[in-house]
């Protein structure tokens, strides 16, 4: 039916009609700016966790921000500080953030959750461990691989080195690339971390 209309339709005839001009002026209401965490999550604690993230990666120069970054212990008021910086600029609730330390074991393992760990001071964590002998290319890429997730996660639980992508470069787990004193070595750091983020806290 379409392709017999469509032979008609150079039959109709046209008419000429006069030009329409409009001459609309732009009215502005009030300008709001619009929350990117509200649209993006209904739940309120995601939306904290988002606000947070974002308002502490504005904020790095924050001083208790760069000590917690940089994996340096931190006293009890230094994250009360930090508490009192988020509320006082409307970032979550003293609800929001009770419920962060709980789920996180710690207020300061939630910031480091968000922000990670300064790569700068993860190298320097695994600085002693890599001069400390002759490492293959295999396990170089194995602690680059600890230093992104640090990067990255702020922390990371040993048992993760046997999850992928660790597994991918050591199948049988770390014991099958270190030595057994290297492993404990390694997971001695990573519990460093946590232990730095978690102390202030619970002091």
């Amino acid at each position: 039916m379409r392709r017999r209309l469509r032979a008609l339709m150079g039959l109709i005839e046209t008419t000429a009609q006069a030009p329409l001009y409009t001459n609309f002026a732009d009215e502005l209401g009030e300008l709001r700016e619009l929350d990117a965490a509200a649209l993006l999550t209904r739940d309120e604690f995601q939306q904290f966790r988002l606000r947070a993230k974002d308002f502490l990666k504005a904020h790095e120069d924050h001083l208790t921000m760069q000590r917690l970054r940089r994996n340096q212990p931190l006293t009890p008021g230094d994250l009360n500080e930090l508490q009192r910086f988020l509320l006082s600029h409307g970032v979550g609730t003293e609800r929001a953030i009770q419920r962060a330390g709980e789920e996180c074991n710690g207020f300061g393992l939630f910031i480091r959750s968000l922000v990670g760990l300064d790569r700068n001071a993860a190298k320097e964590l695994f600085a002693a461990f890599l001069a400390d002998g002759t490492h293959t290319a295999t396990q170089i890429r194995f602690i680059n691989e600890i230093l992104d997730e640090l990067t990255s996660r702020g922390v990371m639980d040993p048992a993760r080195l046997y999850d992928p992508p660790f597994s991918d470069l050591a199948p049988m787990g770390p014991e099958g690339l270190f030595s057994e004193a290297e492993v404990d070595t390694i997971c001695q750091l990573l519990d460093l971390v946590t232990t730095r983020a978690m102390a202030a806290q619970a002091a």
